[in-house]
């Protein structure tokens, strides 16, 4: 006979809705937050001013992450010369991350432009976007989930063997691309 009026006061009172069931849950959903904050990278490209290195970071990216419960990880891309031996410098990197945030360039210069020269015309301004695009790469590789916007994207893109096809001149807000319907047949 106890434990029926045992488990009757039990289930009166864990009853949804009830403040000891609301009070049992927060508990178990702080617990959880706490248990398991995925750590995502954010590549952070550095630039070398007059004034000394300059760091451009999405800080909306970063608020995002920190407010649906992961930890932020800042990766600096020093304008450093690649080596032969890029991916295995950066595998302890990927290896200590759960995600991969690609977010718009902070940059004013087009990174396309410095990329396609790449090849013509090595240096400092191209190291950076090279060690990013590697980056992107190995995370690729090993099958990390990426979130990559605007031109990070386009960046994510290149660097899997994609191509960026530039905007004809025809398409061009002062121009629209003005649709044609009707029947082909």
């Amino acid at each position: 006979m106890r434990t029926f009026a045992r488990d009757l006061f039990l289930s009166q009172n864990l009853m949804p809705g009830n403040t000891v069931s609301k009070i049992k849950q927060g508990v178990e959903q702080e617990h959880f937050s706490r248990a398991y904050q995925p750590i995502i990278g954010i590549p952070i490209p550095i630039q070398q001013t007059a004034q000394g290195p300059l760091m451009l970071a999405d800080a909306v990216g970063a608020w995002a992450i920190e407010r649906m419960g992961g930890r932020v990880f800042l990766i600096p891309l020093w304008p450093f010369p690649p080596h032969k031996h890029m991916y295995h410098s950066l595998w302890p990197l990927v290896q200590s991350m759960d995600g991969l945030l690609l977010p718009a360039s902070t940059q004013g210069a087009h990174w396309s432009i410095h990329w396609h020269q790449r090849e013509s015309r090595p240096g400092p301004q191209i190291w950076s976007l090279t060690w990013e695009m590697a980056l992107m790469q190995l995370a690729t590789f090993i099958g990390m989930p990426i979130l990559a916007i605007a031109d990070g994207a386009e960046k994510w893109n290149v660097a899997l063997g994609g191509m960026i096809q530039e905007v004809p001149a025809s398409v061009s807000p002062q121009n629209p691309l003005h649709l044609r319907t009707g029947n082909a047949i």
